[in-house]
């Protein structure tokens, strides 16, 4: 596929829609904020400890890490609806806010196939760092798939087993595909974030778009 048109396409349709992609990823940004906020107000966060001149000591507190993780857990469905709205936009379709809640009803099939995905990740990762890296690579459409086609009959591999097949023989072009925008990120650092109001958009736009032609070419 043509990384320089697909980024093309992107990076047009983002300027277009900026404000459509943002204010749901400010809603996807804002829980886990806001969730931190309030475990920071009741001393649940974790705390620097000064022990010398060259000592610092990060101190956990159970109870907070927990409802981060608890939160973290509960977030992974928004992230699949986000893709599921981010679709529809790309599409042309009407969308929504409340899209982005969507996919909460498929909450147990989403978060198995993507504990599954993490499970398969780490094992292979075992072998190496680039076994894990490639096997990553294979699964990267999964979570556009389960935005795109998860349903009550869909078994818990049969993403994954899909991903495989539709990244078989572009595993090399996603990588350098995402790696191209390397370029963008940095520039997000030396900004302090700035920057990020635009690559944002850009690059969740991008990914969605590769996604597209990527499902066009495997039918």
């Amino acid at each position: 596929m043509n990384r320089v048109e697909i980024k093309k396409e992107a990076k047009e349709f983002a300027f277009e829609n900026k404000w459509n992609i943002w204010k749901v990823i400010l809603i996807f940004m804002a829980i886990p904020f806001a969730v931190g906020l309030v475990t920071g107000f009741l001393g649940l966060g974790s705390k620097t400890i000064i022990q010398g001149a060259n000592s610092i000591k990060i101190v956990y507190n159970p109870i907070g890490q927990t409802i981060s993780s608890i939160v973290s857990i509960l977030l992974i469905p928004l992230s699949v609806g986000l893709d599921f709205y981010m679709l529809k936009l790309v599409r042309g379709k009407k969308t929504d806010i409340k899209d982005i809640f969507a996919k909460y009803k498929y909450f147990l099939p989403i978060i198995v196939i993507t504990f599954l995905v993490g499970l398969f990740t780490s094992l292979w990762s075992l072998l190496f760092i680039i076994p894990g890296i490639i096997y990553a690579l294979k699964v990267a459409m999964v979570n556009f798939l389960m935005a795109d086609e998860l349903d009550e009959d869909t078994s818990y591999l049969e993403l994954i087993d899909k991903s495989k097949k539709m990244m078989d023989g572009h595993k090399w072009e996603y990588f350098v595909f995402n790696l191209s925008f390397i370029g963008w990120f940095l520039l997000c650092g030396i900004t302090f974030g700035i920057a990020s109001i635009w690559v944002i958009p850009y690059y969740t736009t991008a990914k969605i778009m590769y996604y597209e032609k990527l499902k066009k070419l495997n039918k």
